[in-house]
């Protein structure tokens, strides 16, 4: 069962209740509760809160939750598959694992019925460990709760070309972005940045997940132009922009390049502190930037 896809939602969405009312139904009939009160306090506009549905072909098949236990723990609720032995559970599990990451969590914990013996298997498979029952389960004997360390997660760098479809979905997020902070403004920047046939592409993962891209284009013999540097909102401030940075400049400077310049917004201050923090400095602005007063040129020597 391929091409599925799962995406974030709220539990009160009508594919999600439907997927609940079905999970309730099958714990009341074998386990005499539907599980009902335990997800009563959901909050939204918190991204600590995290729902799943995941679909193939229009129709929602599986779901699942997590929600802060602390500033380290989540807990996984309403896990549900509709159809049985076809990697559904896992999937779910795996992005809310990955969203975990993302949030800062270190651990999940989780309870399910002891005589549940397919969800006991099934997470014991992927990594979680019996504990000792919390909160409400402490004392229950008809419950089992279970924790997984989440590993720490490395950042994963890729040298790609302007061909790389990760590379082009970013892009378009970056391009979304700037429109958004810049309006009408930004159209006359689009012939700026194209950057098709570029063999000098680099890329950032989070567990397969591209999350940040940039490139270098040649300028002149000494000095190349940094391009399309971006990551995902939801990574910033983890230092992935800096890994894809000083990736561009070990590869410029492996290909006999001296110099790095680039141009960013004046409204860009994240990126224009990333830059300075790395050793570029402010210059006159550079081509065809000259003139344009929203725009910031900068450059490094690469070579000391």
């Amino acid at each position: 069962m391929d091409n599925m896809k799962i995406f974030k939602t709220d539990p009160d969405k009508s594919d999600a209740i439907k997927l609940q009312d079905e999970l309730s139904d099958i714990l009341y009939e074998r386990f005499g509760g539907d599980g009902r009160n335990s997800f009563q306090d959901w909050v939204k506009n918190d991204n600590r809160y995290v729902f799943v549905v995941i679909e193939k072909d229009n129709e929602a098949i599986g779901c699942g939750a997590i929600r802060p236990m602390s500033n380290d723990i989540a807990e996984l609720k309403r896990m549900y598959t509709k159809y049985q032995r076809l990697g559904i559970g896992k999937k779910v599990l795996t992005a809310l694992e990955n969203e975990a990451h993302k949030i800062g969590y270190k651990r999940i914990w989780l309870e399910t019925r002891v005589a549940n013996s397919e969800a006991c298997s099934f997470y014991v498979k992927n990594g979680y460990k019996k504990i000792e029952n919390f909160g409400k389960y402490k004392g229950r004997e008809n419950a089992v709760c279970f924790e997984k360390i989440l590993p720490k997660s490395e950042i994963q760098i890729k040298r790609t070309n302007s061909n790389d479809i990760d590379f082009k979905n970013l892009i378009k997020s970056l391009d979304n972005e700037l429109s958004e902070t810049y309006g009408e403004e930004q159209t006359k920047y689009n012939k700026f940045n194209k950057v098709e046939e570029i063999e000098t592409v680099v890329l950032a993962y989070q567990n397969d997940t591209p999350i940040g891209c940039g490139c270098i284009r040649k300028y002149d013999n000494d000095t190349i132009e940094i391009k399309r540097m971006f990551v995902q909102n939801d990574y910033r401030r983890k230092g992935v922009s800096k890994l894809v940075l000083k990736e561009l400049e070990s590869w410029a400077i492996e290909i006999g390049y001296k110099k790095a310049i680039l141009e960013t917004g004046i409204y860009q201050i994240n990126a224009k502190g990333l830059y300075s923090n790395n050793g570029y400095k402010q210059i006159d602005n550079f081509g065809q930037y000259i003139g344009i007063q929203t725009s910031i040129c900068m450059m490094k020597n690469l070579i000391k």
